[in-house]
C-alpha cells in the first residue's frame, strides 16, 4: 500500500494521541474572595466582573495554558473568608488569592501565608495590610497617606482644631481612624468625641447627640460600606447637624450618593488619585461598559482588573510556585495598568497619590476650596 501523506500525517496524530505526546494545556486555578452580596455587594460585584473581563482577555490571548476562576461569595464576613480561603487552597488548589475589603484580607493572610500562596488585595487600603505578611500585596495604595492629606487639610486649610469622630466598628475604619487622630494630635488638633457603631446598627442618634454636644469643628464619619455611610449621613442631616463631614471612601461613593441623597452633599474625602483619562485607564472603563452596560465602581474595579493581570503576569514568567510568583511580584517596581503606574515596596503596598475629593451636585469632583 502506498502511504501518501494524508495517511502519513493522520497515522502520526493517532500515534501522538496514544501515546500522550500532545501537549496538554495547563489549567491555572485562581480564587477570588470577593462580596457579590452582603454590605458590599454593589462595590463587589463590579470589581468581580471586572476579574473575569480579565480572565476572558487572557484565556483568549494566552496558548497553552487557561485560566479557571473559582470565585466565592464572603458577603464581607470573615467566617465566611476563613472557610472560602481554607477551602480555595486545600481542596481547589488554587496557586493565588484575590481580596476585596481590608477585612476579608486580614482574615485570609495567616491561612495564605502558611500555605505560600500570594494574596493580591483590591479594596484593601487599611494601613494594617502593610504588615499582613510576606506573600500579601495589593493594587490599592494604603490610606495613610489618605488619612494624613485629611487631617492636614481639616487643620491646616479648614482651620478645624476640634473634630468628633463616628466609626464603624470594623477593621478598616478602624484602622484609618488612628492615622487620623495621631496625624490632627501631631499638628495641634484634638478629638472632642470618639463615638462608635455596629455594622448592624440602624440607628446611630444616641452617639450623634454626644459627638453634637461635644461642640466640635467638623465630624469625621468612617464606615466600611455604602449603607452604613448613608445610615449615618442622613441621620446627621435629620438631626441638623450643620457641621462640616470628613469622611473616607466607604462613605464617599456613588452607591452612598444614591443611597443618601442629599445628605452626602458637601461631604469631603480622600481617596487614591485615580486618572480615568489615562490610555490604558480609559481602554479598561470602555471596554467595562461595553461588556456590562454600567461603568465600574471608581478605582477599585480598575484595581481588581490589574490584580488578575499581574497575579497572571507572574504565572507565565515563573510557573506556579507561590515562592516564585511572590518573588516575581516583588520584582515589579513600574508597571502601567488601568489603576495607573505602579510598583510593590518591600510589604508588597503600591505607592500611589491621593487626591481630596468633595460631594457636589450628587456627583464627586476635586475639591479645591
Amino acid at each position: 500500500m502506498k502511504l501518501t501523506p494524508f495517511i502519513v500525517i493522520s497515522l502520526v496524530i493517532v500515534i501522538m494521541l496514544l501515546s500522550g505526546c500532545v501537549p496538554k494545556e495547563q489549567t491555572i486555578k485562581i480564587g477570588v474572595i470577593g462580596s457579590l452580596t452582603g454590605n458590599l455587594a454593589a462595590q463587589g460585584t463590579s470589581q468581580v466582573n471586572a476579574v473575569r473581563m480579565a480572565v476572558d482577555e487572557l484565556n483568549a490571548g494566552w496558548q497553552g495554558k487557561k485560566i479557571e476562576l473559582i470565585v466565592e461569595d464572603t458577603a464581607n464576613d470573615p467566617k465566611k473568608a476563613a472557610t472560602a480561603a481554607q477551602k480555595l487552597i486545600e481542596v481547589d488548589g488554587v496557586v493565588a488569592l484575590l481580596t476585596d475589603s481590608t477585612t476579608m484580607t486580614m482574615t485570609v493572610a495567616p491561612i495564605a501565608e502558611q500555605k505560600k500562596i500570594p494574596v493580591m488585595a483590591y479594596m484593601s487600603t487599611s494601613p494594617e495590610v502593610t504588615r499582613a505578611g510576606d506573600y500579601v500585596f495589593r493594587t490599592s495604595p494604603s490610606n495613610l497617606d489618605g488619612m494624613n492629606s485629611l487631617a492636614e487639610l481639616a487643620f491646616k486649610k479648614n482651620g478645624y482644631r476640634k473634630v468628633g469622630i463616628l466609626s464603624e466598628m470594623v477593621d478598616y475604619p478602624q484602622a484609618v481612624k488612628k492615622v487620623f487622630i495621631a496625624s490632627f494630635a501631631s499638628l495641634g488638633g484634638v478629638m472632642v468625641a470618639d463615638e462608635v457603631f455596629e455594622s448592624s446598627s440602624s440607628d446611630v442618634r444616641t452617639q450623634l447627640l454626644k459627638i453634637k454636644e461635644s461642640s466640635p469643628d467638623a465630624i469625621l464619619v468612617l464606615s466600611q460600606s455604602p449603607g452604613t455611610g448613608a445610615m449615618v449621613l442622613r441621620q446627621i442631616k435629620e438631626n441638623k447637624m450643620d457641621l462640616p463631614i470628613l469622611s473616607n471612601e466607604g462613605v464617599a461613593n456613588a452607591e452612598s450618593i444614591k443611597l443618601a441623597g442629599d445628605a452626602a452633599e458637601g461631604v469631603i474625602f480622600t481617596v487614591p488619585d485615580f486618572d480615568p483619562s489615562k490610555e490604558k485607564s480609559a481602554v479598561f472603563v470602555q471596554k467595562f461598559k461595553g461588556k456590562y452596560s454600567d461603568p465600574p465602581t471608581w478605582i477599585y474595579a480598575a484595581a481588581a482588573y490589574d490584580a488578575m493581570r499581574i497575579i497572571a503576569e507572574a504565572v507565565d514568567d515563573v510557573g506556579t510556585n507561590g515562592e516564585k510568583i511572590k518573588n516575581q511580584l516583588y520584582a515589579i517596581k513600574d508597571r502601567e495598568g488601568a489603576i495607573g503606574r505602579i510598583g510593590f515596596d518591600a510589604n508588597g503596598d503600591p505607592k500611589m497619590a491621593f487626591a481630596t475629593m468633595v460631594i457636589k451636585g450628587g456627583k464627586i469632583v476635586k475639591y479645591t476650596d
